[in-house]
């Protein structure tokens, strides 16, 4: 039986009310681990090894190398797979996709072929975050622009949309889920986007850093939202924050 809570408050009391609890960070099993047994939860749990068992908890986040072996009871399951999942950009007869591990391409729109390819595996061992990259480019006249890098570290990158020639890096903060916009504050063109740390504004046309608003990854809570702009201000929402 279930019954509300008849308690009175005292006159002239103050009551305490209770603050809602931070979002814990998940439990990992890595890439590399095998587990044997149950798994419970009340909270998060992420799979990117072997469970050889049920698993039981409020979200599961499994990843493209788990294997699981058991029973699965979950209010929410969320599944990464090999993409892709950014979307892509069309200019000039040109389109513009990335794939999940980072890879830009730039194809022609009518015949199929292949222009160009790119990435910067060679700066950061791998171009995308641990859930892959699901960033999406932009085109700004003669350059595509893109963020390229793992979650510890990257950069904000400018390329010839006809070559695939750097212009252009800014930043060394690892990329977030988002994806960057075109805009003007104050007179000036530029990017603003949201990495894995912060929220920044960066000049579309040199690649100058002019502000930035730091608005980490926290735990389990991704920057994922692509921030927007309205009547001069930048709205920027992110999970349980």
């Amino acid at each position: 039986m279930f019954s509300k809570n008849k308690n009175k408050a005292v006159p002239g009391s103050v009551q305490k009310t209770s603050q809602p609890a931070k979002p814990a960070v998940p439990s990992i099993i890595s890439v590399d681990l095998k587990m044997t047994g149950d798994l419970n939860s009340e909270g998060e749990i992420q799979v990117d090894g072997t469970i050889v068992g049920d698993i039981r908890t409020k979200t599961l986040l499994i990843g493209k190398t788990a294997e699981i072996k058991g029973e699965i009871i979950a209010d929410n399951v969320r599944v990464h797979g090999n993409g892709p999942k950014s979307s892509p950009a069309y200019a000039n007869g040109r389109l513009f996709t990335i794939s999940i591990n980072g890879t830009m391409s730039a194809w022609d729109a009518s015949s199929g072929e292949r222009l160009w390819q790119r990435n910067y595996d060679a700066d950061f061992e791998k171009s995308h975050p641990h859930w892959g990259a699901s960033t999406s480019p932009i085109v700004d006249g003669a350059n595509v622009i893109v963020h390229f890098g793992t979650d510890d570290a990257g950069s904000l990158v400018a390329l010839d949309a006809a070559t695939g020639k750097e212009v252009w890096k800014q930043g060394k903060d690892g990329p977030s889920y988002s994806s960057p916009l075109l805009t003007e504050i104050d007179g000036v063109r530029q990017v603003v986007e949201w990495n894995h740390r912060a929220l920044v504004g960066v000049e579309s046309r040199t690649g100058k850093f002019l502000w930035e608003f730091p608005f980490p990854h926290v735990g389990s809570d991704q920057n994922m939202p692509t921030p927007t702009v309205h009547n001069g201000r930048i709205l920027l929402g992110g999970e349980n924050r």
